[in-house]
């Protein structure tokens, strides 16, 4: 299988430039590649989600959910058995929104911090 990281990052960095377009092409070649992709899919349904395709945007989330195993939880959450620290984590610019979401299909709470985040003014968007 390809390593599908990179691409996904790149499309976090178009989304938050604003490039939807670009950002979309990046989703969806990464959940071509990689159909375990959370972030991807979850991304994608956002990008759905704002363009008032509803329809769209909650089969996509979905996917996003079916991505996680059965053991999934918040991060932030404990379990029997955790440890205090893990030895490695993978970090992305807006991979905290896909794992801090509780897997809720409301739309509107699935997406809204992410939103909120998107909407204010970066250095990055010139």
């Amino acid at each position: 299988k390809e390593e599908t990281g990179t691409i996904l990052v790149l499309g976090q960095i178009a989304l938050m430039r604003g490039d939807a377009a670009l950002a979309r092409q990046s989703f969806e070649a990464n959940t071509g590649t990689n159909p375990r992709s959370t972030g991807g899919f979850y991304l994608l349904a956002y990008l759905a989600w704002k363009q008032g395709d509803s329809a769209s945007a909650a089969a996509l989330l979905e996917k996003a959910v079916g991505t996680r195993g059965e053991d999934w939880k918040p991060e932030g959450a404990v379990a029997e058995g955790d440890v205090a620290q893990r030895m490695h984590k993978e970090v992305s610019p807006l991979s905290s929104y896909w794992e801090q979401w509780d897997g809720t299909l409301d739309l509107a709470s699935a997406f809204s911090s992410l939103d909120r985040y998107l909407a204010q003014d970066h250095p990055w968007t010139g």
